[in-house]
């Protein structure tokens, strides 16, 4: 037991609380997955427009369009997220648990953006 609260001490970071929907967020790339409909970023060193740094989740997950595709992993950029918020909980009890998996993860927020929503890259 308390080799599980050391490991959920260890791994706590700051999450979205609700959703608030379209929002600038500029971070650093630091993982990107092909999906069948486009593209899975994780950013780190993440700023959210409206949000403040206490607040800000250490790692935001993505989706983007199939056009978008960064040059390399470590590159800063900034995109309009749409329907930015926390993990959805299970469906179902025994169903699988998002919001653990991303916990673990140190995902504090997931959302998508368009290509046509994506800004120039950050400075």
């Amino acid at each position: 037991l308390a080799a599980a609260q050391l490991r959920v001490t260890l791994v706590s970071a700051p999450f979205l609380t609700r959703e608030i929907g379209r929002a600038a967020v500029e971070g650093r790339v630091c993982e990107v997955d092909l999906r069948p409909n486009g593209y899975r970023l994780y950013l780190d060193d993440v700023a959210i427009a409206g949000v403040s740094s206490e607040a800000t989740p250490k790692r935001v997950r993505v989706r983007v369009g199939k056009r978008f595709s960064p040059d390399q992993v470590g590159e800063r950029i900034g995109i309009t997220a749409h329907s930015l918020g926390p993990a959805s909980a299970p469906l179902a009890p025994g169903a699988f648990d998002f919001q653990r998996d991303v916990f673990f993860e140190r995902i504090g927020a997931v959302g998508k953006a368009q290509l046509s929503q994506m800004i120039d890259k950050a400075i």
